[in-house]
């Protein structure tokens, strides 16, 4: 894996109570990022820019025993932990305040190639103990060059 990749991530979000996808809560987005190995762990950094220009900061970190961390800081800052099978809470910290959210990891697919890494990731969010969506996210390092 080159130094350079570009970054593809996708997800969708089904309320709980409903049987369809809401089309409005899909997300695709595609962006240049920085990666990097380090003691048996995969690392991905990129940035976000706001409508309002903020920019938020973004890693990614796989770990070896495949499970995964997504860290925010910025104008929104959160820590969102995925390991198949647990349970994990964490804060996202908005302008607006603070939610507790808890991200319960369904299932995680992790495929590692010499120029592209996939992940898709199943799991159930929380926000004050109540279910809010059935969520599914893929995403998609792949080299540049």
């Amino acid at each position: 894996m080159t130094k350079d990749v570009l970054i593809h991530i996708s997800g969708l979000h089904q309320s709980p109570s409903e049987n369809t996808v809401d089309a409005d809560e899909a997300i695709e987005v595609i962006m240049p990022g920085t990666y990097y190995y380090r003691n048996n762990n995969h690392y991905i950094l990129y940035e976000e820019v706001e409508e309002n220009g903020a920019v938020i900061k973004n890693q990614i970190k796989i770990y070896a025993d495949k499970h995964l961390e997504i860290r925010k800081s910025g104008m929104l800052t959160a820590c969102m932990v995925f390991e198949k099978g647990r349970r994990h809470s964490g804060a996202y910290q908005t302008p607006f305040g603070q939610i507790q959210m808890v991200m319960d990891t369904r299932a995680i697919e992790l495929n590692v190639e010499e120029h592209c890494i996939g992940v898709g990731i199943d799991y159930c969010m929380e926000v004050n103990r109540e279910p809010l969506a059935e969520c599914r996210i893929e995403i998609k390092i792949i080299s540049k060059k």
